[in-house]
């Protein structure tokens, strides 16, 4: 009996079960599988995602739902945050305000406020009057990227906590007469109002990318018909200038990491701020207002890089590696290789001091000169993924990989060896519907607006496609929210 005893004693108690999150592009629903891949438990709304879905402590949804627009419209296109019971009913539901609209991420902080990215206009007006040259701004203006951290009120009010404007952080080279005139390469905290202008591409090989994001569900196909129309001689000019696609908080740093797919580079912010010092180049615990703390990927935005010093190329998905796990305050992104024809997932480690970022050499780019971790396959162009994926590191050091364009969730270790996989079946990627309108103006004269043909009501869909995958996420039953979703013996 002794041995007997003994024996149970020294047995390892079970490792926790796992379960992961995703939220297919043209999908209303959001799926919870297991390990086998088995769906056990899904949310279903009455949107296409718009993109992000996140568990929260109690078992609910926080997730963003596609709305169409009386001026914006583009990939990654959100406008609606909702917190949806596991039943499904509305707990609390936001349709974001006429001047911004939500896009791409959102992130949940530990004070149960939202923050989220969201395009804000600026006329052509005020874009001339900053100094961005005039044969690069579009019928729509310019779409700069704002910040706005929000405080949920059930069932259908918020509170604006926080806020932070790309446009209060501005350097242009092209007028000393108007503001902000300096050089870029002098100023590598501000943003190059005029960096990023136009497509340049062959007008077949944008067409043909804009087949496949429709296809994916991730573009509306009235912006390719409006691209397939387009006057040849006309130059494609961009109104979404960054294309900020994702948000991450530190909480122990308060700081804030962005991926700006159109600039191929990663910033870092102050969230210590108050939204009047987030405005200037003072203030919060680096006395540096909301000025870019530190950037990296793509030097060349700044005038202190060629191309064969870019890192990034055309990312998703930045995240912070938390307190307490190897790596802790590095960053991870996938790097899709737009232009480069093969994805990785790197891990950046940051030149970080006890006071904060390690400055910047004179006419130098910040570090560091390479990732000090990346994935790729053996066979590169083998794992390719050029558009929306994501990656994020787990608890015990493996990584959670999502492949969009293909669909695929996997999970690597250290060395790179893939430990778990699931191909998200052709039925659960979805086939969209119309978004309902958002709340609204009526379209300005001579803008293009809602994306829902000449009337502007509500519009874009997909076109035929297996569809596509933003991200996936990780969790297992020492979540709460997993224990108050499936109960404490799952």
């Amino acid at each position: 009996m002794l041995f007997l005893l003994l024996g149970f004693a020294c047995q390892k108690p079970e490792a926790p079960a796992e379960y992961t999150l995703y939220a297919p592009v043209r999908s209303e629903i959001t799926y919870l599988i297991d390990e086998k891949g088995e769906v056990v438990h899904q949310w279903k709304a009455n949107t296409q995602t718009g993109h992000e879905a996140l568990l929260m402590e109690d078992g609910a949804l926080l997730r963003a739902g596609k709305l169409n627009h009386p001026l914006f419209g583009g990939g990654g296109q959100g406008g609606r945050l909702e917190i949806l019971e596991a039943d499904g009913t509305v707990r609390w539901r936001w349709d974001c305000a006429t001047t911004y609209l939500q896009h791409h991420d959102i992130e949940l902080m530990p004070n149960g406020n939202i923050l989220l990215v969201a395009w804000e206009e600026k006329t052509d007006h005020q874009a001339l009057a900053a100094g961005r040259a005039p044969s690069s701004i579009s019928a729509d203006g310019l779409w700069p990227d704002c910040l706005l951290e929000i405080k949920p009120i059930i069932p259908d009010k918020h509170e604006v906590i926080w806020e932070w404007h790309s446009w209060d952080h501005l350097i242009q080279d092209l007028d000393k007469k108007k503001p902000n005139f300096g050089k870029p390469s002098d100023h590598p905290e501000r943003i190059n109002l005029n960096y990023g202008a136009y497509d340049d591409r062959k007008r077949e090989e944008v067409l043909e990318e804009m087949r496949k994001l429709v296809e994916l569900g991730y573009l509306d196909s009235e912006l390719l018909e409006e691209e397939e129309n387009r006057p040849v001689e006309r130059p494609r000019i961009k109104a979404d200038w960054m294309h900020t696609n994702a948000i991450s908080y530190n909480p122990e740093r308060d700081w804030i990491a962005l991926s700006l797919r159109n600039f191929s580079e990663i910033w870092v912010i102050d969230h210590s701020t108050t939204s009047a010092e987030a405005a200037t180049s003072q203030g919060g615990k680096s006395n540096m207002g909301g000025d870019i703390l530190w950037r990296w990927g793509n030097p060349a935005v700044y005038g202190r890089g060629s191309q064969e010093s870019r890192q990034l190329f055309g990312q998703h998905d930045v995240r912070w590696i938390p307190k307490g796990w190897q790596g802790a305050e590095n960053l991870t992104v996938f790097n899709n290789g737009e232009g480069r024809g093969w994805s990785s997932v790197d891990e950046i480690t940051l030149p970080i001091t006890a006071e904060g970022f390690a400055k910047m050499p004179a006419q130098k780019p910040w570090g560091p000169v390479k990732p000090s971790w990346t994935y790729s396959a053996s066979n590169k162009r083998s794992f390719f993924s050029g558009h929306i994926s994501g990656a994020n590191r787990l608890a015990n050091n493996n990584t959670l990989i999502a492949a969009g364009e293909q669909g695929r969730i996997f999970e690597i270790d250290l060395t790179g060896k893939t430990v778990w996989e699931h191909q998200v079946p052709k039925e659960r990627l979805g086939k969209t519907s119309r978004p309902p309108r958002g709340p609204g103006r009526e379209r300005p004269e001579g803008k293009r607006g809602g994306r829902g043909g000449p009337d502007g009501r509500p519009g874009g869909r997909g076109g035929p496609g297996q569809g596509g995958l933003w991200r996936a996420y990780r969790y297992n039953t020492t979540h709460p929210g997993i224990r108050a979703l499936l109960g404490s013996g799952k």
